[in-house]
């Protein structure tokens, strides 16, 4: 934590300087969604995502710093039940989560942190907020340069719930004691065009886990998400509308469902029971969302 503690003090300095010399503005988005889709998985239906920044734009640079809520159910059924015998609850359930995160990007050169917070629902008790992730990132867009929205981007998780695991599904310990950071990554390759006539955007990305990771439900290298989206904006006086759709299908979660089918097993990592009501988020193969944002 140290040494990720130099970096954000380093990485800051070097934002003050930019700041300098351009003014700070606050931008609010709010955003409502079918499905909460995080790189291809489904976390959460019907969700609602306020997110509040602020930063500043110059020619060459560019910073964000904010927080953005995540309020999704579980699922659209809106339904009451109880906790059965696995740990699932047969009805919806909310499931909060809060980030902090900050961005900066130089001629086309990205720095990324976010602290992730997560709230998870327990059986008889409040909500258990223990349960969070630190995590770093860098990338590069060809964007700035040539004009062409082709991007890469790496995310590490340092600090926080994502440990190694053994063949049983036990945390693997150090010599301290402690559980061991499975430092679960995403690589992340882009690109986005737009039909100037009609003012859509079309994006499409395939991302990878390099190894193995509980957090991308691989083991060894996998892609994890192949993905689409389209949108649509139309800017007014003081606000931005963006109405978009987008599609994901994880190749890795496919292969593995047809081993099990192949095996007449059941998959370790397949969908949970998707009965009316049942909490369900996780790791789908295939999954979908629309919404629409307001931005000011």
């Amino acid at each position: 934590m140290k040494k990720l503690s130099v970096i954000i003090v380093a990485l800051l300095s070097v934002m003050s300087l930019s700041a300098a010399k351009a003014d700070l503005a606050v931008e609010l988005n709010l955003s409502l969604q079918s499905t909460y889709l995080w790189r291809g998985q489904y976390l959460g239906g019907l969700t609602f995502l306020p997110d509040v920044a602020i930063g500043f734009d110059t020619e060459n640079t560019s910073f964000r710093a904010g927080v953005c809520s995540e309020l999704s159910a579980s699922d659209w059924k809106f339904t009451k039940g109880a906790w059965d015998a696995d740990g699932l609850y047969n009805g919806t359930i909310f499931l909060p989560e809060l980030d902090v995160y900050g961005e900066y990007d130089f001629f086309g050169a990205s720095a990324y942190v976010n602290f992730y917070q997560y709230f998870t629902p327990q059986e008889n008790a409040p909500y258990d907020a223990s349960s969070h992730q630190t995590e770093v990132g860098v990338g590069y867009s060809l964007d700035h340069f040539l004009g062409v929205d082709l991007y890469v981007n790496w995310y590490t998780i340092v600090e926080g719930d994502d440990y190694q695991y053994d063949d049983n599904g036990n945390a693997i310990v150090d010599a301290n004691g402690k559980n061991k950071q499975a430092f679960s990554s995403y690589l992340e390759v882009g690109y986005n065009y737009t039909f100037e006539k009609a003012g859509v955007t079309l994006g499409a990305n395939v991302g990878m886990s390099p190894w193995t990771s509980d957090n991308y439900y691989n083991t060894n290298f996998g892609v994890v998400n192949v993905s689409a989206r389209l949108e649509k904006v139309w800017e007014l006086d003081k606000c931005e509308i963006t109405l978009f759709g987008e599609g994901s299908i994880n190749p890795n979660m496919v292969a593995q469902i047809n081993a099990a089918k192949a095996a007449n097993e059941p998959c370790s990592y397949a969908i949970y029971n998707s009965n009316a009501g049942q909490y369900k988020t996780g790791n789908q193969a295939l999954n979908g969302n629309i919404g629409v944002t307001f931005s000011f």
